[in-house]
């Protein structure tokens, strides 16, 4: 039967089943390109097919509470993911009601699902399956050579290194946006050799920023901000990053583009003392990780959030509404805009996407929860125990608020660098909802 617009499934058959094959086949899997392996348990039931395939997308069902069903899970984490291409191995040992499941789940989502047959004939569940749907049928060595085509060299390649822990520390900062000489001015109390090292870092950071403005002369705001966010955090030190930072926004001066240093600034003003090395890297990777293999998507929003808030009290005030449409960035009740790291976007847009169609123009909860609609400060404190987030990924020594404290390694400076703090706020009355 050809394959029609509303439906996409095709059949490969592999009847010899080797080893060498099957090993090709297993190599298929890019889930950051769209393209999903699954190789499910036999006898497992629509159930074992439903957690054969959130494995298959770095998820552990069994890894902290459940709120939605199985399937609803799968359904959710293939669009989070963006899947494009599902390959089912060993179709032939599963009965119809599972792949029925499967391929209603797959078409919902616009997803080009393979059955992969490791045998001559179709069996039965197979054969009755594709009587009701449409489908295509492939050769295996079609398949095999679907190997996901991996993008150019990434904008990072060339980034300069981190200066080490001994950069010089900036603490008489008296670099406006407006000045023209803010490389000289936020060395001017220097002795000489720091200045040396300043310029040095400042230099680098400068001459790569003004490479990709030329590489990207149609670069949105946001995108702009990210570019800088990610030369920023290859710092190694607070007062590195915030050189790396003003260098960059110096770029867009000359290039033309006004920016707003004051919010970059004031932060680090605000910093008493500072915490070297820069652990912010380590803590987003390790965050991403956890959330990565999370199946509830409340719960690896919770870990995204966490690693950047840090504060249970503050997690729990936030609403649905302080989070814009890209995620990109959020307000808090607290009132500063702060940029969320690229990496955590997607799985506070999961959570996010489930709870609009509920709001009904209301300030939903963004972490609802039992207390008054909200998780409570202890159940975020458990949910993140259960959920092996080591205290030092979301949590503050007493005493130390946002921008302050145990946020002094930088990570303060780098929660600045959103599109509404560099560029967006001077337009726009208020910040986002």
């Amino acid at each position: 039967m050809a394959r029609t617009a509303e439906r996409t499934l095709t059949v490969v058959h592999d009847p010899h089943d080797d080893l060498d094959t099957l090993n090709r086949l297993r190599r298929l899997h890019a889930r950051p390109f769209g393209q999903v392996v699954c190789e499910p348990a036999p006898t497992g039931g629509s159930s074992g097919l439903a957690r054969s395939v959130l494995t298959a997308l770095g998820k552990d069902p069994d890894l902290g509470p459940r709120r939605e069903p199985l399937w609803r899970l799968v359904d959710v984490h293939l669009r989070a993911e963006r899947a494009r291409q599902l390959i089912l191995l060993r179709a032939h040992t599963l009965t119809y009601a599972p792949l029925r499941r499967l391929a209603d789940v797959a078409d919902a989502a616009e997803i080009h699902l393979w059955l992969v047959i490791h045998t001559e004939r179709l069996p039965g569940p197979v054969a009755q399956l594709l009587e009701g749907l449409a489908h295509n049928t492939s050769d295996l060595e079609a398949l095999l050579q679907r190997a996901p085509a991996f993008p150019d060299e990434h904008d990072s390649a060339d980034l300069p290194v981190g200066a080490g822990p001994d950069f010089p520390y900036l603490d008489e900062i008296g670099a406006r946006a407006e000045h023209r000489r803010p490389r000289s001015a936020i060395t001017a109390s220097l002795p000489r050799a720091d200045r040396v090292a300043v310029h040095d870092v400042w230099d680098h950071a400068h001459a790569w920023m003004t490479r990709w403005l030329a590489e990207h002369p149609d670069a949105t705001y946001q995108q702009c901000a990210d570019a800088v966010y990610l030369l920023a955090r290859h710092g190694d030190s607070a007062s590195e990053i915030y050189a790396r930072i003003r260098a960059a926004l110096d770029a867009f001066t000359r290039a033309g583009e006004d920016t707003d240093a004051d919010t970059v600034d004031s932060t680090l003003r605000r910093s008493f003392g500072e915490i070297r090395p820069c652990q912010f890297n380590p803590t987003i990777a390790r965050a991403a990780a956890l959330a990565d293999q999370t199946a509830d998507p409340q719960q690896a929003a919770l870990i995204a959030l966490a690693a950047v808030i840090r504060c249970p009290l503050k997690l729990r005030e936030l609403n649905h509404r302080a989070v814009a449409a890209d995620c990109s960035r959020l307000c808090g009740p607290w009132g500063s805009v702060i940029a969320i790291p690229p990496e955590l976007r997607r799985f506070i847009a999961t959570h996010h996407q489930r709870l609009e169609p509920h709001a009904h123009g209301r300030r939903l909860p963004l972490l609802p929860g039992g207390t008054y609609e909200r998780m409570s400060r202890p159940s975020i404190r458990r949910a993140l125990a259960e959920l092996d987030a080591p205290a030092s990924l979301w949590h503050d020594p007493p005493g130390t608020t946002l921008g302050e404290g145990a946020n002094a390694d930088g990570r303060a400076l780098l929660h600045t660098l959103s599109a509404w703090n560099l560029w967006l706020r001077r337009s726009q009355a208020a910040p986002p909802a």
